[in-house]
């Protein structure tokens, strides 16, 4: 029989649970990874950089064109954002353009030019 996780977040007036306690990103994304490694069965993954538009001009040049030259032409270039596959091999190559743009006090929830 197939088995589901869910969330039901705390309410806002009870402290919320909508962010994560690691602040960096790599850090952000081992506990994730661990999270699902324990609560689901292994299935193909697939990984995407994307940056909003809105964001300091400086840091979105910088990370745009770390992500080309990283990981090939955008898959996705629209008004609002710009997306770019990253093969599972690289996904640390990700969060290493992460740390050096957003600053480490910053959670990933502050920027939401970027995810």
């Amino acid at each position: 029989m197939p088995e589901v996780v869910t969330y039901d977040g705390l309410p806002r007036s009870a402290g919320g649970a909508h962010s994560l306690r690691a602040k960096r990103p790599d850090e952000a994304f081992q506990r994730m990874q661990r999270f699902v490694e324990a609560c689901t069965e292994p299935a193909s993954q697939s990984w995407r950089f994307e940056i909003y538009t809105g964001g300091p001009p400086a840091s979105t040049e910088q990370l745009s064109t770390l992500a080309t030259e990283l990981f090939g032409g955008p898959r996705l270039r629209s008004q609002t954002q710009t997306e770019w596959n990253v093969p599972p091999e690289s996904v640390n190559h990700a969060l290493d353009a992460l740390i050096a743009v957003v600053p480490v006090r910053s959670q990933l929830t502050d920027v939401p030019w970027l995810r």
